[in-house]
């Protein structure tokens, strides 16, 4: 400007003319200046020659100062406000700070500056009143800076009369924010607790203590919230703390922004220092019972710490010690997408090796199921990475351990209280009946989650060490039998009857009293069909000596009564009451968080699972976790009932169904990009585009059948990357095209033509390859079932292929012979591909959108010496080339898994293997009369890697119609 002005910039001309307003502002009472005098104020600091080049119109135009209009009343008699043009600052707060450093400077009396604020003094006058302090709000706040800058004092101490006022305490918070952090005095702290322990002032305390946490020269930084914390018992800071965290997500305000910083901002030029503080403010996100701000907290804590390993060592060792397994669980759960994640060996190396100092280094975990498994996921990466230290004991760090069994679990009836209601109740007691219910009821919580709807669980009644509910199976078939070989002709007899009578009872009991008296001229109640078969059971008896007697009822009557073994299944019934006094003695409260829980989804209708919760649930979930530790080291595990064939053994919680693991740590993306592919549109990996030329409603149907106009699938098969021009192939991509409508249409409004292609590739040896082309040539694949990639749902996507979470996964993905899809398919063949799925509907609320991605099959991996690269879905081989990778998950575009075909084709070759690929297809049209259907044509062929080209004939179509169908 000074250039621009011809002034010397030694005069500090623009400093003199800002003065010299804040001073007529100071003066005045006022944040502006009339046009006319501000234009005369800064005209003698420089004369000017013309308007264009004056000192004022380059303020303006710089943006210092900015023009404005107010209405105001000359007089009270004036019935009409007078409008003025006004010149302000344009950044108040800066006008504040300058109009107080004014005032200060001129006005205070450093000597004495308690009397610098009577109320005859200028300082005084604008706290007169509390009502009147609200006109100099911003003033306010400023002199809260500046005195403690200035003389080491607070504003309270010179004008204590103003300690309670409401505006007084809002512009102190705000100066901690603002002023020198060495300006913080034994007063301020002081003041600071007073106003947290006001009622309804603890969210503007907790605001603050989060926008300085990450600030290491603060005194008031993470530290100090971190011993505020710490303090507490967990219900007591529940109550405040957690229940503050919940109202706070999507306010715009300190949580919202911690967590975007943490998780989203480029941090490279971050100290470690202030890295750690704000993992410490983030870790105590996790005790909310917010799903959105603990998951959200969660992943933000990995994307922050899994490049600085030894950072996140530092962050838990401070809560080892913490009251709540809510914590500590997710801590582990950040270890472990850190150790899947980060590249920084050493510092995974002594991250593995603290864990098993914390948690198993005594063989002793706590009793908590998911902190367990996270815990143990930590020494299983190192451990995988071969970066191990060899004085982790794994046995110490496996299941089973050796917690013993729960000795105090109460009846229903010493629990009822729990669920009693009465006249006039409290409104906040409801939500005790509501927790009651979740549990002992029909809640979902104890229907789904405990599982009482449908009485499936991963555990029998057996114990660990005692004959298991297989082995008691077959010792009571093995006897029953040997019993059955030993009676004689007069006991044989007599049980052929009982056996008769029991038939009867069994087919009598399940009809109903009109078809009884139709097949036995008599109705029978259920006590008399009871008391036959007792009396028929007493007369086989008699017949028996002692010791067959005791054979028939320890071994023989439980296995013809229950040959599945139903009465082994565990009794859910312990669960639920252990639960619910578990859920009290960790302190939950009506007085402490009954309204919180009538409220926290207030006008949240559905059943879904992705939403806030009570702060009872956090209880629930915590005496769930633990109930289930305590069952794994005591019971024998029979899991999946589909697999009740195969000897299984608990090896961790990803067995015990979707949802249990309730967030993948080691996925950092919150959601694909959103698209929807229309007939005109594509992206390089699939370069095909399919024009919709305009047609009526019969020209439509006739496309149907068209056969002239197929895209060619070898151009998707093998594609190249404009931003590179390296060339890759697609081992399996889901491609679409479908006709766009009106704009101002429903989608599905009227008729609209679709065309879609699914392309898949498998892996063959070079001697089958052309038998099982020639045996796949003339198939339609929507009638021949071709394996299919598998679905990875209860499996984090840095576990895949190496974990234990993975063995079913990749006893699946190997070689498939003939025997398991097709009894003549001549030859053997390997999947290339696996899906990863984590839906928007599930319990995990760290993601925007379900995230469905495709990646090399394990057999793939393991073959080709590829893994995962972290965070996105990319492999990269031995030098960190990248191998494999979906675009779908950077680009909006169809999802696809694609290879490098100089890469692949190098494999291929060295260990005389070959792909094909097939394709299955249709045509058909969606929307309008959906009682109307056209056909459709359905597409199939077969294509290969020939000499480096790919190849294959046209495809087959078989139209399906309205009749054939």
């Amino acid at each position: 400007m000074w250039k621009r002005l011809d002034y010397d910039d030694k005069d500090k001309l623009v400093r003199q003319a800002v003065d010299k307003l804040a001073c007529q502002m100071a003066e005045t009472g006022q944040p502006w200046v009339e046009r006319g005098e501000a234009k005369q104020i800064v005209n003698q600091v420089l004369p000017p020659t013309v308007h264009q080049n004056s000192l004022l119109n380059n303020l303006l135009s710089e943006g210092l100062l900015s023009e404005d209009l107010i209405y105001t009343y000359a007089n009270e008699e004036d019935s009409e406000p007078q409008q003025i043009d006004i010149i302000k600052f344009t950044y108040e707060k800066f006008s504040d700070h300058l109009i107080v450093r004014y005032l200060l400077n001129k006005y205070l009396d450093k000597n004495n500056p308690v009397a610098s604020f009577n109320a005859n003094q200028p300082l005084g006058k604008m706290l007169a009143n509390e009502w009147e302090a609200w006109r100099y709000s911003g003033w306010i706040e400023a002199l809260s800076v500046q005195l403690p800058e200035q003389i080491g004092q607070e504003l309270i101490e010179l004008a204590p009369q103003v300690k309670a006022w409401d505006i007084v305490q809002r512009a102190f918070l705000q100066s901690i924010i603002w002023r020198d952090p060495t300006k913080v005095i034994d007063v301020t702290k002081t003041y600071l607790n007073e106003i947290f322990s006001q009622e309804g002032c603890e969210e503007a305390v907790y605001n603050l203590l989060l926008t300085v946490a990450a600030d290491p020269a603060h005194p008031f930084n993470a530290k100090f919230l971190h011993k505020h914390l710490l303090s507490l018992e967990m219900p007591d800071r529940d109550e405040w703390w957690s229940i503050y965290l919940s109202s706070q997500y999507e306010e715009r305000g300190s949580v919202d922004r911690l967590l975007e910083w943490a998780w989203e901002a480029e941090k490279t030029h971050i100290s470690d220092e202030a890295v750690e503080l704000c993992g410490v403010a983030l870790a105590w996100f996790l005790t909310t019972s917010h799903r959105y701000v603990r998951d959200r907290a969660t992943k933000a804590l990995v994307a922050m710490l899994h490049p600085r390993p030894h950072v996140l060592v530092k962050v838990t060792e401070q809560f080892i010690n913490v009251n709540d397994l809510y914590v500590l669980e997710r801590l582990y759960a950040v270890a472990y997408g850190v150790a899947m994640l980060s590249d920084k060996a050493g510092g995974v190396q002594e991250l593995a090796g603290k864990v098993y100092e914390w948690v198993f280094k005594d063989c002793t975990p706590a009793a908590h199921i998911l902190l367990r498994d996270y815990a143990c996921g930590v020494i299983e990466a190192a451990n995988h990475r071969g970066i191990l230290s060899h004085s982790v004991d794994m046995k110490c760090c496996r299941p089973p351990y050796q917690t013993p069994w729960l000795v105090d679990i109460p009846t229903k009836e010493e629990l009822k209280a729990y669920g009693e209601t009465w006249e006039g109740m409290d409104d906040r007691e409801w939500s005790r009946l509501s927790l009651y219910n979740s549990v002992m009821e029909h809640g979902d919580f104890a229907r789904y989650v405990i599982g009482t709807n449908h009485g499936d669980f991963e555990w029998s009644s057996c114990r660990i060490g005692e004959s298991g509910k297989k082995q008691i199976l077959a010792t009571r078939k093995e006897q029953y039998e040997k019993f059955l070989n030993s009676l004689t002709e007069r006991q044989r007899n007599a049980w052929k009857r009982y056996q008769r009578t029991r038939s009867n009872i069994k087919y009598c009991k399940k009809l109903d009293a009109a078809k009884q008296r139709e097949y036995f001229q008599k109705e029978f109640s259920s006590g008399e069909l009871d008391n036959i078969l007792i009396s028929e059971e007493k007369k086989f008896l008699r017949t028996l000596g002692n010791k067959k007697k005791q054979i028939f009822n320890e071994l023989v009557l439980p296995h013809i009564t229950d040959p599945n073994g139903y009465k082994l299944r565990f009794n859910l019934f312990i669960a639920q009451c252990w639960i619910l006094k578990r859920v009290f003695e960790l302190g939950w409260a009506v007085e402490r968080f009954g309204q919180f829980d009538r409220n926290v989804n207030y006008g949240i209708s559905g059943r879904e699972a992705n939403k806030p919760e009570r702060m009872g649930k956090k209880y629930q979930w915590i005496a769930y976790h633990e109930f289930l530790a305590y069952v794994s080291d005591n019971f024998e595990f029979i899991g999946d009932a589909l697999l009740n064939e195969l000897s299984q053994q608990y090896d961790g919680s990803w067995q015990l169904g979707s949802g249990t693991r309730d967030i993948d740590p080691s996925l950092l993306i919150r959601q694909l990009p959103e698209h929807k592919f229309q007939g005109k549109t594509s992206v390089w990996w699939q370069p095909v585009q399919y024009i919709f030329d305009d047609a009526d409603k019969q020209e439509q149907i006739n496309w149907i059948t068209q056969e002239s106009d197929f895209p060619n699938p070898s151009q998707l098969i093998e594609v190249i990357r404009p931003s590179d021009g390296t060339v890759w192939l697609s081992l399996e991509g889901h491609y679409r095209w479908t006709e766009e409508g009106p704009i101002e249409e429903e989608p599905y409004h009227s008729l609209r033509r679709e065309m879609w292609f699914q392309l898949r590739s498998y892996i063959v040896h070079q001697e089958d390859k052309s038998k099982i082309l020639q045996w796949l040539s003339d198939k339609n694949f929507m009638e021949i079932w071709m394996p299919e990639s598998e679905q990875m749902l209860d499996v984090f996507v840095g576990e895949f292929p190496w974990a234990s979470s993975c063995r079913v996964l990749n006893n699946d993905q190997g070689w498939i012979s003939h025997s398991k899809f097709e009894d003549d398919f001549p030859g053997a063949i390997v999947i290339t591909t696996t899906e990863y799925l984590r839906e928007i509907s599930t319990f995990d609320c760290s993601i925007d959108g379900t995230i469905s991605a495709l990646m090399p099959s394990a057999w793939l991996i393991k073959n080709m010496g590829i893994r995962w690269s972290g965070g996105r879905f990319n492999f990269v081989d031995s030098v960190n080339e990248l191998v494999a990778f979906n675009p779908s998950v950077e680009e909006a575009g169809p999802s696809a898994c694609l290879i490098s075909k100089e890469k692949l084709t190098r494999f291929l070759a060295e260990n005389k293997l070959e792909i094909i690929w097939t394709v299955l297809g249709e045509r058909q049209l969606i929307g309008g009369n959906h009682q109307e259907w056209h056909g459709r044509l359905e597409l199939s062929g077969v294509y290969q890697l020939n000499e480096g080209v790919v190849t294959g004939e046209r495809l087959k179509s078989w139209h399906q119609t309205p009749n054939n169908d």
